[in-house]
């Protein structure tokens, strides 16, 4: 006869474990699929969340351009509010409007880059590889998600609030968020505060 006592033994996917983890639990129930190849481009120990949040949007295609509105059977001016020569749409946004070429441009030149890309499909082909030096490439994705949320939010402002800046200063704005984000990490004494000072404090 079995005089022992029972006692409760969690085990995860076959292997038992020492102690519960709702960790343990979520990764075997949770349903999983390979990582897109533009996660790296969104998601990195530089980004600013409203910034990261907003880009993986526009990757998916989800925020309400004038051209999705439209195919909702919504009757407006498909028109681009920043620069009126085209229709808008996330590619037309990023950055094939001559408003915002300027700004991407203007924002990439501190990288004395000899080329690049204004075309939606090509900058996520190019990011990846866009400059040898790895801390340049981060801070390239910095600009990159930095300028998206800016311009959508001056597109937002035009539509709801009628007023309009000009591209020097959502140049500005965007300078300004990626300092605060610098100075956050070097008072956390994060090594790539130090590394990223050097683009967002020193000149260009």
């Amino acid at each position: 006869m079995d005089t022992g006592s029972d006692s409760a033994v969690w085990s995860v996917d076959g292997s038992k474990c020492k102690k519960f983890s709702s960790q343990q639990i979520f990764n075997a129930i949770r349903r999983t699929s390979p990582q897109k190849s533009w996660a790296p481009l969104v998601w990195h120990k530089a980004s600013i969340p409203r910034h990261s949040n907003t880009t993986w949007l526009f990757i998916l295609n989800r925020n309400p351009t004038f051209d999705r509105l439209i195919s909702w059977n919504i009757d407006i001016d498909p028109a681009c509010l920043l620069c009126g020569d085209g229709e808008e749409s996330r590619n037309h946004l990023f950055f094939e409007c001559s408003f915002s070429l300027v700004v991407w441009r203007s924002l990439l030149h501190r990288f004395h880059l000899s080329s690049v890309p204004s075309r939606w499909a090509d900058i996520l082909l190019w990011l990846p590889n866009a400059h040898p030096d790895s801390m340049v490439r981060l801070a390239i994705l910095q600009v990159w998600q930095a300028a998206i949320y800016e311009l959508w939010k001056e597109r937002n402002r035009r539509v709801h609030d009628g007023l309009t800046l000009p591209p020097i200063r959502i140049m500005r704005y965007i300078s300004s968020s990626l300092r605060d984000k610098c100075s956050a990490l070097l008072s956390l004494s994060h090594p790539l505060g130090p590394r990223l000072a050097q683009f967002w404090f020193d000149p260009p």
